[in-house]
Protein backbone atom coordinates (compact mmCIF):
# COMPACT_ATOMS: atom_id res chain seq x y z
CA UNK A 1 0.00 0.00 0.00
CA UNK A 2 2.85 2.27 1.01
CA UNK A 3 4.74 1.64 -2.70
CA UNK A 4 1.62 2.84 -4.20
CA UNK A 5 0.71 5.83 -1.85
CA UNK A 6 4.19 6.80 -2.61
CA UNK A 7 3.81 6.37 -6.53
CA UNK A 8 0.35 8.14 -6.08
CA UNK A 9 2.42 11.69 -5.44
CA UNK A 10 -0.44 13.08 -3.65
CA UNK A 11 -3.35 11.68 -5.68
CA UNK A 12 -4.41 8.98 -3.61
CA UNK A 13 -3.91 7.30 -0.40
CA UNK A 14 -3.97 3.69 0.98
CA UNK A 15 -3.79 2.91 4.78
CA UNK A 16 -4.53 0.23 6.59
CA UNK A 17 -8.03 -0.16 8.54
CA UNK A 18 -8.27 -2.71 11.11
CA UNK A 19 -12.25 -2.40 11.26
CA UNK A 20 -12.91 -4.84 8.00
CA UNK A 21 -16.27 -3.23 7.03
CA UNK A 22 -14.91 0.43 6.23
CA UNK A 23 -12.00 -1.29 3.72
CA UNK A 24 -12.43 -0.60 0.18
CA UNK A 25 -9.60 -2.93 -0.66
CA UNK A 26 -9.46 -6.02 1.35
CA UNK A 27 -6.51 -8.39 0.94
CA UNK A 28 -6.85 -11.96 1.67
CA UNK A 29 -3.94 -14.81 1.79
CA UNK A 30 -5.32 -18.55 0.64
CA UNK A 31 -4.15 -21.21 -0.11
CA UNK A 32 -4.13 -23.77 -3.04
CA UNK A 33 -5.20 -21.02 -4.64
CA UNK A 34 -3.90 -21.27 -8.16
CA UNK A 35 -2.55 -18.36 -9.40
CA UNK A 36 -0.20 -16.37 -7.37
CA UNK A 37 -2.79 -13.72 -6.95
CA UNK A 38 -6.23 -12.73 -8.75
CA UNK A 39 -7.95 -9.40 -7.94
CA UNK A 40 -12.29 -9.27 -7.97
CA UNK A 41 -12.89 -5.26 -8.59
CA UNK A 42 -16.80 -4.49 -7.45
CA UNK A 43 -17.93 -2.01 -9.74
CA UNK A 44 -20.39 1.24 -8.70
CA UNK A 45 -23.49 0.65 -11.16
CA UNK A 46 -24.08 4.18 -11.23
CA UNK A 47 -20.63 5.54 -12.08
CA UNK A 48 -19.28 2.38 -13.43
CA UNK A 49 -16.08 3.12 -11.19
CA UNK A 50 -14.29 0.50 -9.00
CA UNK A 51 -15.24 0.89 -5.82
CA UNK A 52 -14.51 -1.93 -3.72
CA UNK A 53 -12.25 -4.38 -4.34
CA UNK A 54 -11.32 -8.15 -2.92
CA UNK A 55 -7.34 -8.96 -3.35
CA UNK A 56 -6.41 -13.05 -2.91
CA UNK A 57 -2.83 -13.47 -2.17
CA UNK A 58 -1.54 -16.87 -2.55
CA UNK A 59 -0.07 -17.90 0.55
CA UNK A 60 1.19 -21.35 -0.41
CA UNK A 61 4.25 -20.76 -3.28
CA UNK A 62 6.55 -23.70 -2.95
CA UNK A 63 10.01 -22.15 -2.74
CA UNK A 64 12.31 -20.57 -0.15
CA UNK A 65 11.81 -18.02 1.87
CA UNK A 66 13.14 -15.34 0.06
CA UNK A 67 11.86 -15.81 -2.84
CA UNK A 68 8.42 -16.41 -1.18
CA UNK A 69 8.80 -12.99 0.23
CA UNK A 70 9.45 -11.35 -3.02
CA UNK A 71 6.75 -13.62 -4.61
CA UNK A 72 4.54 -12.58 -1.95
CA UNK A 73 5.27 -8.48 -2.13
CA UNK A 74 5.41 -8.44 -6.12
CA UNK A 75 1.61 -10.12 -6.32
CA UNK A 76 0.11 -8.32 -3.51
CA UNK A 77 1.50 -5.15 -5.90
CA UNK A 78 0.43 -6.12 -8.93
CA UNK A 79 -3.28 -7.45 -7.70
CA UNK A 80 -3.20 -3.51 -6.07
CA UNK A 81 -2.35 -2.17 -9.11
CA UNK A 82 -5.60 -4.20 -10.25
CA UNK A 83 -7.67 -2.50 -7.88
CA UNK A 84 -7.00 0.69 -8.27
CA UNK A 85 -8.08 0.11 -12.02
CA UNK A 86 -4.71 -0.78 -13.66
CA UNK A 87 -4.92 -2.85 -16.73
CA UNK A 88 -2.48 -5.39 -17.80
CA UNK A 89 0.25 -3.98 -19.79
CA UNK A 90 2.88 -5.77 -22.33
CA UNK A 91 6.24 -4.34 -21.04
CA UNK A 92 8.00 -7.26 -18.97
CA UNK A 93 9.43 -4.50 -16.64
CA UNK A 94 6.20 -3.28 -15.46
CA UNK A 95 4.62 -4.78 -11.84
CA UNK A 96 1.53 -4.73 -14.37
CA UNK A 97 2.78 -6.67 -16.87
CA UNK A 98 0.88 -10.00 -17.86
CA UNK A 99 2.95 -13.24 -17.85
CA UNK A 100 2.45 -14.90 -20.91
CA UNK A 101 5.42 -17.73 -20.73
CA UNK A 102 5.88 -20.97 -18.37
CA UNK A 103 10.09 -18.66 -17.99
CA UNK A 104 8.36 -15.37 -17.30
CA UNK A 105 7.34 -15.77 -13.60
CA UNK A 106 10.90 -17.26 -12.70
CA UNK A 107 12.41 -14.58 -14.70
CA UNK A 108 10.68 -11.45 -13.80
CA UNK A 109 11.39 -12.71 -9.75
CA UNK A 110 14.84 -13.24 -10.31
CA UNK A 111 15.10 -9.72 -12.20
CA UNK A 112 13.67 -8.04 -8.65
CA UNK A 113 15.77 -10.41 -6.45
CA UNK A 114 19.04 -8.82 -8.22
CA UNK A 115 18.02 -5.50 -6.63
CA UNK A 116 18.58 -6.29 -3.27
CA UNK A 117 20.91 -6.63 -1.14
CA UNK A 118 19.17 -8.04 1.62
CA UNK A 119 15.67 -8.97 2.03
CA UNK A 120 14.84 -5.41 3.92
CA UNK A 121 15.02 -4.46 0.97
CA UNK A 122 12.01 -5.83 -0.18
CA UNK A 123 9.58 -2.69 -1.12
CA UNK A 124 12.21 -0.12 -0.23
CA UNK A 125 13.29 3.33 -2.21
CA UNK A 126 15.58 1.46 -4.20
CA UNK A 127 13.21 -1.94 -5.00
CA UNK A 128 9.62 -0.67 -5.68
CA UNK A 129 8.96 -3.26 -7.63
CA UNK A 130 7.28 -0.47 -9.64
CA UNK A 131 8.48 1.03 -13.16
CA UNK A 132 8.30 4.50 -14.65
CA UNK A 133 5.10 3.41 -16.77
CA UNK A 134 3.62 2.12 -13.79
CA UNK A 135 4.24 5.00 -11.92
CA UNK A 136 2.61 7.23 -15.12
CA UNK A 137 0.10 4.66 -15.53
CA UNK A 138 -1.43 5.52 -12.27
CA UNK A 139 -0.84 8.79 -12.38
CA UNK A 140 -2.31 9.60 -15.30
CA UNK A 141 -5.73 7.51 -13.83
CA UNK A 142 -5.59 9.81 -10.76
CA UNK A 143 -4.82 13.09 -11.60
Amino acid sequence: MQTWTKAGDGRLTLQRTLIRTEAEIQVFFVRDGGNYGETRPRLDPKTGLIDRADVAIAADVPVEPLTKQIVAYLTALHELGHALGLEHTTNFSDIMYLFRRPEDAPRYFGNYRALLRSPDDIGSATATGLSADDVKALRDLYQ
